[in-house]
């Protein structure tokens, strides 16, 4: 039997997929699975998938279409992906085709699925695909032992490549960084609210008070991500900022920080993926609280911080008309630190 799994979205929601892939594998051991996911976020997983037994489909939606025209896949489950995938599991026939109903495409095309209501945010990004990929073997009957996803559950740690380790390594030596550094990415993709420059210097002047280690920036390919970056330096001259290097090495490197500090973006999933401490930063709105979309399932103690006001925003910040606005400039980072206490 070959079952493939599908999430073809941001490394975030990648990483956070990478529970429910454990659990397929461990669930159904003999089975043949694929994990189809982005060109873009593969290399970031890959050394996961290799020690899982799990085959890599790095795809867009026309190799995807390409794949199942060669392969003989037995089952799909869609964690997320473009409605034209959809529509091609259905014209190649794909005998299961299970995801969550949300999309018409998803309505239209599988042939079986359930009903999430991810927006109501009331438990880990992680542990929705976990349910899924719980009822995906049991409404489908591919697996006759029920072994349910929170009890199979454990942590888990994206392995190192030794090509990709040694290049972090030397990265590292080439800026004279000592054994314990502090990592911070600024940046993010823009789906959830960020904080300003002067509000990153706030906070990490406090943070460097309590973790005197040197700084190390990195920094995004988005020019807003640049700039940001560049101003922190202006308020930190003796920091550092990572050259350009692959997901792949950006891993290492984040494995050989002390600690990881960014808002909610991909990179501060990755950097907990492979153990490192994090500290996350946090928008109160539904939509991208922290409980959905905090770092977790890999191995890396996680801290969140975010603003102590009650949201009333369900999808995006209300401006204006919310009285805490904006709370992401108001908010006393400095003091949310200390309140997290010593966490590393």
């Amino acid at each position: 039997m070959t079952i493939l799994t599908i999430r073809m979205d941001r490394l975030g929601d990648v990483l956070l997929s990478l529970p429910a892939l454990h659990y397929l594998k461990k669930t159904v051991p003999h089975a043949r699975h694929l994990f189809a996911v982005n060109e873009t976020v593969a290399p970031a997983i890959r050394p996961f998938l290799k020690e899982q037994g799990i085959e890599e489909v790095v795809t867009t939606s026309d190799s995807l279409a390409a794949l199942l025209k060669t392969e003989n896949v037995d089952a799909a489950l869609v964690l997320n992906a473009p409605g034209q995938v959809y529509r091609d599991l259905f014209l190649r026939r794909v005998p299961i085709r299970f995801g969550m109903y949300s999309s018409l495409s998803s309505f239209v095309f599988l042939n079986g699925g359930v009903r999430q209501r991810r927006s109501r945010a009331d438990r880990s990004e992680g542990v929705f695909n976990g349910e899924l990929a719980q009822f995906f073997l049991t409404k489908t009957n591919l697996v006759t032992e029920r072994i349910r996803f929170a009890d199979d559950f454990s942590a888990l740690l994206i392995p190192p490549d030794p090509a990709e380790a040694e290049i972090a390594r030397t990265v590292v030596r080439s800026l004279g960084l000592p054994a314990k550094f502090s990592v911070v990415h600024p940046g993010m993709g823009g789906s959830a609210l960020n904080l300003s420059a002067a509000k990153y210097a706030e906070l990490l002047t406090a943070f460097k008070r309590a973790h005197p280690y040197p700084l190390v920036f990195s920094k995004g390919p988005a020019p807003q991500d640049q700039a940001l970056v560049e101003a922190l330096q202006i308020s930190f001259p003796d920091s550092k900022v990572f050259p350009p290097v692959t997901l792949g090495v950006l891993r290492e490197l984040f494995r050989c920080a002390h600690v990881v500090l960014a808002p909610s973006t991909g990179p501060l999933h990755l950097a907990h993926y492979v153990g490192t401490s994090t500290v996350g930063l946090f928008s109160p709105v539904r939509s991208h609280r922290s409980l959905r979309w905090r770092p977790w399932g890999g191995e890396g103690r996680a801290v969140v911080l975010t603003p102590e006001v009650d949201c009333p925003a369900a999808r995006e910040c209300l401006g204006d008309r919310c009285a805490a606005y904006p709370c992401m400039e108001k908010a006393h980072w400095s003091l949310l630190l200390e309140k997290a206490g010593d966490f590393i």
